[in-house]
C-alpha cells in the first residue's frame, strides 16, 4: 500500500518545477539556451525554456512547441533509451524528409546515431532540424526506468563547435542524472 501511494505521488509531480532550477544552472554556466522536453507519441513538445540573458541572438523555439522526436537532439537522446523495436515504430510511422542539409534520412545511419547517444549519454542535432543551430541533449529517468523527458541546450553552430559539445555533453548528461534522481 505505502508503495502504491508513493508511486501516484511521484507519478503526480510537476517535472518543470522540480527541473526549473537544474535550467537555471545549466543555462548561466554555458551562456545559452536551455530546454524542457515531454515525448508525446512520435513528438517531442517543449515544456519549459529559459533564455540566456548575455546572449543576443534567441532561439525560435516556444513552450508547446512539438517536432517529430527524430529529428532533434532531444528525440534522439530518448528513443536511444527505448527498446530497439519501438525506436523503430517510431521511425517507421514518422514521415521522413530533409529538413536540412544534413538531417538523417537514412534508417542505418540513424540507427548508428543512437548507439553513438547510448556509447556518449548525450545526442547532438548537428543543424539537422534548422541550419545554423546546434543542440545537445541527455534523457532524463524517472524511478521506473522509463525516459518521456529530455534537457538541452540548444546555440547558434558558430557557438557550438566540437569541444564546446563535448563540455555541454557533460553538462546536460550530468543535469539529466540530477533531475532523474529527483522525479
Amino acid at each position: 500500500k505505502f508503495l502504491q501511494i508513493s508511486g501516484d505521488t511521484i507519478a503526480n509531480i510537476d517535472i518543470r518545477r522540480y527541473a526549473r532550477r537544474q535550467l537555471e544552472i545549466i543555462s548561466a554556466e554555458t551562456g545559452e539556451t536551455v530546454h524542457l522536453v515531454e515525448r508525446v507519441g512520435n513528438d517531442i513538445v517543449y515544456i519549459d525554456k529559459v533564455e540566456a540573458r548575455n546572449n543576443s541572438v534567441r532561439m525560435a523555439s516556444h513552450i508547446g512547441l512539438s517536432l517529430p522526436m527524430v529529428y532533434t537532439a532531444v528525440g534522439k537522446s530518448i528513443m536511444a533509451r527505448l527498446n530497439p523495436a519501438e525506436a523503430e515504430k517510431i521511425w517507421q510511422t514518422t514521415d521522413i524528409f530533409s529538413k536540412t542539409a544534413n538531417t538523417i534520412t537514412d534508417y542505418v545511419e540513424f540507427l548508428k546515431e543512437l548507439e553513438n547517444v547510448r556509447l556518449n549519454g548525450y545526442a547532438v542535432d548537428n543543424e539537422e532540424n534548422e541550419r545554423g543551430v546546434r543542440c545537445v541533449a541527455a534523457a532524463i529517468g524517472d524511478i521506473y526506468g522509463d525516459y518521456r523527458y529530455a534537457v538541452s541546450v540548444s546555440a547558434p553552430a558558430a557557438r557550438m563547435n566540437e569541444k564546446k559539445i563535448i563540455e555541454i555533453g557533460k553538462l546536460v548528461k550530468n543535469t539529466a542524472e540530477i533531475i532523474s534522481g529527483g522525479v
